[in-house]
């Protein structure tokens, strides 16, 4: 059975002291918190699914049972048509857990209503502007963001250029387009570096 978090983990992986954490969580304003520690804290939160009881009724109140799919400013219409698959085939699973999904073609970073939000090809700059503004967990989809806080779900580009040798057993060039993301970029062009 895995052990439920304690407010002791929560300031050990925010780096901040357990008052400093219950300041944060329990919303008190007679101690003044930097912003920035303010959002390591809630970002420690929901990285290890911490939640007292008074903090849950609260903040998940707030959110009814949706996922939200965002996507890059900076998506053209290939990317826009490749969300759109990717929505069609995610939703089955998000309805089966009586979720419910909502794309939200506005690129501005604002607060959400929703419970996780899936940033779909996102630069490293709109991933962290959409993370500020919000304390729900961030699941990065074909984009590398690499920090331990948030999820990240990123193609295994070594299997499949060893999948796409053996099906070809020749010359081919794998094609794709540009991602806003530059790291998810930089990592399928060290695998594939004439793509």
């Amino acid at each position: 059975m895995e052990k439920k978090a304690t407010i002791r983990d929560v300031a050990r992986i925010a780096g901040v002291s357990i008052a400093t954490v219950s300041y944060v969580i329990n919303g008190r304003m007679n101690k003044r918190i930097p912003d920035v520690t303010r959002k390591k804290v809630m970002q420690a939160v929901n990285f290890l699914n911490y939640s007292p009881n008074p903090f849950a009724v609260g903040f998940f109140a707030n959110h009814a049972h949706n996922i939200a799919v965002r996507t890059s400013a900076d998506s053209c219409f290939l990317q826009e048509a490749e969300t759109v698959f990717f929505l069609n085939s995610f939703n089955g699973a998000v309805e089966n857990n009586n979720y419910s999904l909502s794309y939200l073609p506005d690129k501005a970073p604002r607060k959400l209503t929703a419970e996780v939000c899936v940033c779909f090809n996102l630069s490293r700059a709109e991933f962290y502007a959409l993370g500020d503004e919000n304390f729900i967990p961030l699941v990065a989809l074909d984009c590398v963001i690499n920090d331990p806080i948030f999820y990240q779900v990123t193609p295994d580009f070594a299997k499949i250029k060893a999948a796409a040798d053996a099906h070809f057993n020749s010359a081919y060039t794998y094609v794709a387009v540009t991602p806003a993301n530059a790291e998810f970029r930089q990592s399928i062009l060290a695998v594939f570096p004439n793509a």
